[in-house]
């Protein structure tokens, strides 16, 4: 979808420093569920934040652990807006968004619950990129596993190829290898740490609702940030800890897969060209066929899946999903948003 840019480093580094003299105004929008350990971990990090203006806003999604209560009485300073269930990762951000507008934010960054400040300018350093141009309307930066080892460094699309070939050319880690010390344009930045101008959420608005209650609901905004003519940067100049699956290992691991090809089908027939979608159908459509049969075959690249009638509901109910979407797709309804296309 877009084109590498390395920008000039010595440039870059002007402008952070010019950056630094005025501080724009964040709003860090952190989505929680039971998990108040977790939560009250990745809030005392924050507080090494060499960064002064910025505010935290918690959004409860009806969490039975006392979380809420623990940040009102832990952490005064931070906003807590407080749901009755578990409405899901888009739902509880865009509350955090919407706030956050009203309260006259310069940049809105969504944060999981389960990640750690291990770089005190890791915030002055993300809104020096976004600083840095004008055409930047979201950045990320590198996510680390606690254990050190790299968890995202730079995304490309297609993501989730059916074709293995080609992963050597789109990988989930562009820069495992070469890891360069600069900034650069890519399609899509993983959700954990992402940062947004204002101005872009005023014009394209927040994430698509439909891909509740999570995943792929960040690279869809990546693919309306670019739509709107803004670009989406990556930095690996600094880094933030990342203990992934803390809230999906909760949920039976048949409804997270299924929950996860039924919004990357929704992903692909909205946002890809109508040949990547028809050449995606078998890769889709063979994924839970395989999931059947991971506990036989020991492969640890698929879930194990421990009870079968689960299974078999999640299963029927992703292929159902999938129908739907596709034929949409392939139709090219345009009264449903969710599965409208780009192809032009």
């Amino acid at each position: 979808m877009s084109t590498p840019l390395l920008l000039n480093r010595e440039l870059f580094i002007t402008r952070n420093q010019q950056v630094n003299r005025m501080e724009p105004k964040v709003f860090i929008i952190i989505p929680t569920w039971d998990e108040r350990e977790i939560l009250q971990q990745c809030l005392d990090s924050l507080e090494r934040t060499d960064y002064s203006n910025f505010e935290v806003v918690v959004v409860d999604n009806g969490s039975e652990d006392g979380s809420a209560s623990m940040v009102e009485e832990q952490f005064p300073d931070t906003f807590v807006i407080e749901n009755d269930e578990n409405r899901g990762f888009a739902v509880a951000n865009n509350q955090g968004f919407r706030f956050a507008m009203d309260k006259g934010a310069d940049y809105v960054l969504m944060l999981n619950n389960d990640t750690r400040i291990i770089d005190e300018e890791w915030l002055s350093t993300i809104v020096s990129v976004g600083e840095s141009n004008d055409e930047i309307g979201v950045v990320g930066c590198k996510i680390v596993e606690p254990d050190g080892s790299v968890h995202y460094d730079g995304r490309y699309f297609p993501r989730g190829t059916i074709f293995p070939v080609l992963r050597r050319f789109y990988q989930y880690n562009r820069y495992e290898d070469a890891n360069p010390e600069t900034l650069e344009y890519v399609d899509d930045v993983v959700g954990a740490l992402f940062l947004i101008k204002s101005d872009v959420i005023e014009e394209i608005g927040g994430l698509d609702e439909a891909y509740s209650p999570i995943y792929y609901e960040e690279s869809d905004y990546c693919v309306r940030v670019w739509n709107a003519e803004y670009r989406v940067a990556y930095t690996d100049e600094t880094s933030v800890e990342h203990s992934r699956g803390e809230t999906s290992k909760k949920i039976d691991s048949a409804k997270m897969e299924s929950l996860s090809q039924i919004n990357r089908t929704r992903f692909i027939t909205k946002n890809y060209p109508m040949l990547w979608v028809l050449f995606s159908i078998p890769g889709v459509m063979l994924k839970p066929v395989l999931i059947l049969f991971a506990r036989n075959c020991g492969d640890d690249s698929l879930l194990l899946v421990d009870s079968p009638i689960s299974l078999f509901y999640c299963i029927v109910n992703t292929y159902i999903t999938i129908f739907q979407l596709y034929i949409n797709s392939i139709l090219r309804r345009t009264d449903r948003d969710d599965i409208k296309t780009l192809t032009k």
